[in-house]
């Protein structure tokens, strides 16, 4: 069974007609905000203009890659706006990298130009890139300030011999299909895959996501990694779609965002479920403290109906969304006025031109009630993983749908129920279990902030789950109370045999927490 959303009017389908598309509509709009400096629609495009003749003055070719290492900022997306517009396939890198992955994604990348914001954080990245860099990229410091980092002069002037005749006659020449961007995964069960979007792609996600959010993204935040889908598309490209302002701050440090938030009227913000779990579990926080938000995604797996509802006061509407980078982010949302129960339990409805099933391994759609893989078809989907063909056959079905690697089960009411990622279920004396199920149990318990549940070894039943913990205030749990809480909801043999407090998970750079380093961590224990 599949849900499919049909859509038949024209979207734009290169990143340059969006770009030129702003000048007739709102010049004089604010698009770009980061700390003191402040950019109109019009002053945007220009420096983006001028980015793109500089890049042009390098020898840049229509294909190239055009890497930036820095954290979220105007540089960032005016670099990707000026790369794309001429053709060029932009990639980020999170200053959070080590050098060790710094060199898998620039080796696979093989940049013919890489921007780099050094210093930041007391760390010089612009010596390490030029050791990891191959001898070809032209490597583009840039430096650090109170309000975030520029393209240096230097750089951006060599474009002042290419004419607009020629810039222009650069973008007319892109094709929907050319490719815009390589998005490259976490890596934590191995090598980090690129998954290759292509012009269409990012545009046709941009615009049927801004089509049902609509005034929402009158103004964001964008605070999230650059290399993650996240903070590329969803929360930059809409806006930038819709026409919105954009403030942008180098970090996730919440106690700034919301300052900013509320500074700049912020209409619209993406949460984790367990940011939304630890926001509630504030003490003295207000279940009202989303109210200055129109719209408030939840992503990151099923949010618990028990934390929706301590919410039932805010003002902002509450959705479920789900996505992935080789989607370019956001493929269905919980539909407009649904119930806490829909919002809790399901990943909603597709967008525009997509169509979500829930199949076997062969492709073949399951009936309702039964567990198998999210599938994924439209023109958001990735061309291929770059430079691993092999990878890219694997992620198709042989019907064109992408395998997305997330569970899921079709219920009565039509929509999907997220029953976590395939990789992450286990068997124990024989059963499935779903550690997303149990997490969102824990997490409801009120000194629980976070919890990730892994398997490990069984001499008996094979594998049993291990739970880590991440507790309220240093306080003690009592692990019979809290076997008795979980026995209330969940059946014997999915309750977990161990516990572990931990007084911080470890974390990927894209801001997930890390499992494979927790399965690691208990294998070795």
């Amino acid at each position: 069974m599949s849900q499919l959303s049909n859509h038949s009017a024209a979207y734009p389908t290169t990143i340059n007609s969006i770009i030129a598309s702003h000048l007739s509509k709102r010049p004089d709009e604010i698009a770009f905000v980061e700390g003191s400096r402040t950019f109109t629609y019009q002053q945007a495009v220009d420096r983006v203009d001028v980015i793109a003749k500089a890049l042009l003055s390098t020898g840049i070719q229509k294909g190239d890659r055009v890497g930036v290492l820095a954290p979220p900022g105007i540089a960032f997306f005016e670099i990707y706006l000026a790369a794309t517009s001429i053709g060029a396939v932009w990639f980020g890198l999170n200053p959070k990298y080590t050098e060790k992955e710094y060199s898998r994604v620039i080796d696979d990348a093989d940049p013919t130009v890489l921007f780099v914001q050094s210093p930041f954080d007391d760390r010089n990245y612009a010596e390490e890139m030029k050791r990891l860099a191959p001898q070809h990229c032209h490597v583009v410091p840039m430096e650090s300030s109170d309000s975030g980092a520029e393209v240096p002069s230097e750089f951006s002037n060599g474009g002042e011999a290419v004419s607009d005749a020629q810039l222009n006659e650069v973008r007319d020449a892109l094709a929907p299909d050319d490719p815009a961007a390589i998005v490259y995964t976490s890596g934590s069960t191995g090598q980090p895959k690129g998954a290759v979007l292509s012009h269409r792609a990012v545009c046709w996600s941009a615009c049927a996501n801004a089509e049902w959010i609509g005034d929402a993204l009158k103004c964001t935040l964008s605070y999230a990694p650059i290399n993650h889908v996240g903070g590329l598309n969803v929360i930059t490209l809409m806006t930038f779609v819709y026409g919105g302002k954009i403030v942008f701050h180098e970090r996730i440090d919440l106690p700034v965002v919301m300052a900013l938030a509320f500074e700049h009227k912020a209409s619209i913000a993406t949460l984790m479920a367990t940011v939304l779990d630890m926001l509630s579990k504030v003490p003295n926080a207000s279940p009202k403290v989303l109210d200055i938000y129109q719209l408030v995604m939840l992503g990151g797996g099923a949010t618990p109906e028990t934390i929706l509802n301590r919410f039932q006061e805010t003002t902002a509407r509450l959705v479920t969304i789900y996505g992935q980078t080789e989607t370019c982010g956001l493929v269905t949302h919980t539909p407009e006025g649904a119930s806490v129960e829909i919002t809790a339990g399901r990943i909603g409805e597709p967008i525009a031109g997509v169509s979500v099933r829930v199949g076997d391994e062969a492709g073949n759609p399951l009936p309702p009630g039964e567990v198998g893989e999210i599938q994924v078809f439209g023109p958001v989907c990735m061309s291929e993983y770059f430079n691993n063909p092999e990878a890219t056959k694997e992620a198709f079905t042989p019907d064109g749908y992408f395998r997305s690697g997330d569970l899921g089960a079709v219920q009565d009411d039509g929509l999907i129920a997220f029953a976590g990622r395939s990789k992450e279920m286990f068997k124990s004396g024989g059963y499935n279990v779903f550690p997303l199920e149990i997490e969102q149990v824990l997490i409801q318990h009120e000194d629980i902030f976070a919890a990730v549940v892994i398997a490990k070894p069984d001499p008996r039943f094979q594998e049993v789950g291990h739970a880590y913990l991440d507790v309220a205030g240093g306080k003690k749990v009592d692990i019979d109370q809290l076997n008795a809480f979980l026995r209330e909801q969940l059946a014997n043999y999915k309750v977990p045999k161990s516990f572990e407090i931990v007084d911080e998970f470890p974390m990927l750079p894209n801001g997930k927490i890390d499992r494979a380093a927790l399965k690691r961590r208990a294998a070795s224990e």
